[in-house]
């Protein structure tokens, strides 16, 4: 994980990926995320997901919509419509197998 610019983390593996995170400083929160994505016909593109707003779902701040751009252009469009966090999973839930 390197700090690339004043606001950029970058973080990759060691098998050469690696994605570029961009936090709004005021509200320490993830503004994009960069990266090389395989694409569906063509060459690997530049992806940028971009969280235009988020909610607050029992304490936690998650990304309520976001833009996809791949190539530069308007890839898709995403607005979550409910999100829940910590419903009532129990640990013995996890536990059972198929």
């Amino acid at each position: 994980m390197n700090a690339i610019a004043p606001d950029t983390i970058e973080i990759s593996d060691k098998a050469g990926y690696s994605t570029k995170l961009v936090v709004d400083p005021a509200s320490g929160l993830p503004k994009k995320q960069i990266y090389t994505g395989i694409a569906m016909n063509g060459p690997p593109a530049e992806v940028e997901e971009i969280y235009n707003s988020f909610a607050d779902v029992n304490g936690v701040k998650l990304p309520s919509s976001t833009t996809v751009l791949q190539g530069g252009k308007k890839f898709s469009e995403t607005k979550i419509l409910e999100t829940k966090v910590n419903s009532g999973l129990k640990m013995e839930d996890l536990a059972k197998k198929p």
